[in-house]
């Protein structure tokens, strides 16, 4: 994979202000190139319950998506869709919001994933009594 364009950071930055969390987890984000069109995937981390009946229960906190702000983020707009379930075994995504575009002279496929990936690490805890999210 060759240097990430300049214009990733910018929206990576401009894409966290549009993906709000309950108790502002962080978000996690992968890229890289493929086929020659840029493929950023973006997900609110998962955190660790800590205490109750929940306790070491990994989870996503609810968020939110500024939805009519995401094609600010490209200068064309291809697909702007929502992927509802896993289409298989194989759908490492699952469900979605899938933006594909241009952004400057690059081709680029925006994911924001309802879940983590698996393997993704935790963002920090949760405790079950206060609902305070404490950063790792």
């Amino acid at each position: 994979m060759g240097a990430p364009p300049r214009w990733l950071d910018r929206f990576v930055r401009d894409i966290s202000a549009m993906v709000r969390s309950y108790d502002n987890a962080p978000l996690g984000c992968h890229y890289h190139v493929a086929q020659d069109c840029w493929e950023i995937t973006v997900f609110v981390m998962r955190v660790e319950v800590v205490g109750g009946i929940r306790d070491g229960e990994k989870l996503v906190l609810p968020f939110h998506v500024d939805l009519p702000s995401l094609p600010t983020l490209f200068d064309e707009i291809e697909t702007f869709t929502w992927q509802t379930a896993r289409l298989g075994r194989n759908d490492d995504l699952g469900q979605h919001i899938s933006v594909t575009g241009r952004v400057g002279e690059d081709a680029v496929w925006l994911r924001i994933l309802a879940d983590a990936p698996e393997h993704s690490p935790t963002a920090g805890t949760l405790c079950a009594s206060t609902l305070t999210f404490q950063p790792t």
